[in-house]
């Protein structure tokens, strides 16, 4: 009965975490690059400990990588992966960021 009662709640667990792709929206580069812009100039004008841990250039050179990385047809949670780099690029543990 346990092997039965495990198996179910495996099943059970790994149906209801799954991501279906197929769901997430897909957005143009140019509203990808309007979000990004927003969050690292947001980050950059109202974040008091953004250069604590991380040079001006090595945090913009971060951005810089990330941006780049912005492609055409990105769905949402790919662009979170993008822009939790950045959010960690803060090195403080305060800044947090949550997934669509």
């Amino acid at each position: 009965m346990k092997v039965y009662l495990t198996l179910i709640f495996a099943f059970l667990t790994t149906t209801a975490f799954t991501q279906d792709d197929s769901i997430l929206n897909v957005y143009t580069k140019e509203q990808l690059y309007e979000d990004f812009d927003l969050l690292v100039s947001a980050l950059k004008e109202s974040h008091p400990g953004l250069y604590w841990y991380n040079s001006v250039a090595e945090f913009d050179s971060i951005t810089d990588r990330e941006r780049n990385g912005i492609k055409e047809g990105m769905n949402s949670y790919e662009f979170f992966r993008i822009a939790s780099k950045i959010v960690t690029a803060t090195k403080e543990g305060h800044c947090r960021i949550g997934s669509p």
